[in-house]
């Protein structure tokens, strides 16, 4: 393989001259394919013997992975077709080893190159590692990663009956009415950073005095469904001095 170190020695001599800057016995790296050749020389007889070997050096081989989806922004709840983009194309044996959240999930082999799932919450991403079979440096690469996608203008959303977050505006806290026993509501901005998780019901409030300016959105995963609604908080303090607003 291409930039790895060989060492080449003789037997059955006193001495060796090799040709083309070889040191008997010292290791070095061969730049390509090549013939060396050596002179062997018996000390007490004077005789001289000539040898040769080939070394072959494969060339490094190079490929990579990018991943697409279907759709191509992905939306929390929606069914989502992850793609592994694979070159060179010529390339037939691999794993595909995918990570969701970090975590991995799934394995596919050659020629399965895709993936399918519903992503859950605005924090998932998608990405994968590929390894190809045969000799190849690194031995593996990773793809890019694939967010769920919300847009500034996200709509409001219908939350499921008897859920309540109020008041509005709000001072120190939010307060949680109606949430089940294995729901989560969540207080997170647009790059899924969690700021607040309220999880399987054990709180009635988010405090939200110390939460920054700027625009976040509600998550609640109730009945293995997922709900969004956008929130403003102290934005113009001039406007909302008290601190926050649902719209």
């Amino acid at each position: 393989m291409s930039g790895d170190a060989i060492t080449l020695s003789g037997t059955g001599a006193s001495s060796y001259n090799w040709f083309g800057g070889v040191v008997n016995g010292q290791s070095f790296v061969p730049a390509s394919t090549s013939t060396y050749s050596v002179i062997g020389v018996d000390a007490s007889s004077g005789c001289t013997n000539t040898s040769s070997v080939t070394v072959n050096v494969t060339p490094n081989s190079t490929y990579g992975i990018t991943l697409s989806s279907n759709p191509t922004n992905v939306i929390s709840g929606v069914s989502t077709q992850y793609t592994a983009n694979i070159l060179p194309s010529g390339l037939t044996a691999y794993q595909i080893h995918w990570y969701r959240n970090n975590q991995f999930f799934s394995t596919t082999s050659a020629p399965q190159n895709s993936i399918t799932f519903t992503p859950i919450g605005i924090q998932d991403s998608v990405y994968a590692w590929l390894q190809p079979a045969g000799c190849y440096t690194p031995d593996s690469a990773k793809s890019n990663s694939i967010k769920v996608k919300l847009a500034e203008g996200l709509e409001p959303t219908q939350w499921p009956e008897g859920v309540m977050v109020y008041p509005n505006p709000v001072d120190d806290y939010l307060m949680l009415q109606g949430l089940q026993n294995n729901s989560k509501l969540s207080l997170v901005d647009f790059s899924g950073r969690v700021f607040h998780e309220v999880p399987n019901a054990q709180a009635n409030k988010i405090p939200t005095s110390s939460i920054p300016a700027g625009n976040y959105i509600l998550q609640l995963e109730m009945e293995g469904r997922v709900w969004y609604r956008k929130s403003q908080y102290g934005i113009d303090l001039k406007v909302f001095s008290s601190g926050s607003r649902f719209i």
